[in-house]
């Protein structure tokens, strides 16, 4: 089970929320460590914009659920942004969710992933 990004609104209109899936494997010992990091790389994604969302430990690793609703174009290059040499996010997970024309992250356990996704903690740059 996921959450996808896509959000429609009334008469048709859609917009996404912002995903991202953070190649990031979690180390319980350095959890603030690995707070501090994602906080920086969440900073560089949003530049000027406040935001606020939610880091999601999913497992091993990190998800985010950006907030916020944005149009698909500016989707399209929070997605781009995201799968840059220097991010934390698998550049191929980009690939598919353009191609599909939206994200979806998991919500659930699943016989592949046992981990339930738990919310790590709530991000708010006012």
């Amino acid at each position: 089970v996921g959450i996808s990004s896509k959000v429609l609104y009334e008469k048709g209109l859609e917009g996404h929320l912002k995903h991202l899936d953070m190649d990031f494997v979690c180390s319980p010992p350095n959890i603030y460590e690995d707070m501090k990091e994602i906080q920086t790389f969440l900073e560089k994604m949003h530049p000027i914009e406040k935001y606020e969302g939610f880091v999601i430990l999913s497992g091993n690793g990190f998800h985010y659920w950006g907030g916020e609703i944005v149009n698909h174009e500016q989707w399209v290059d929070w997605m781009n942004r995201a799968k840059t040499p220097d991010t934390l996010v698998d550049p191929k997970w980009c690939e598919i969710q353009l191609k599909r024309g939206y994200s979806i992250l998991r919500m659930a356990s699943s016989s592949l992933k046992r981990s339930t996704p738990k919310v790590f903690y709530h991000v708010v740059k006012r």
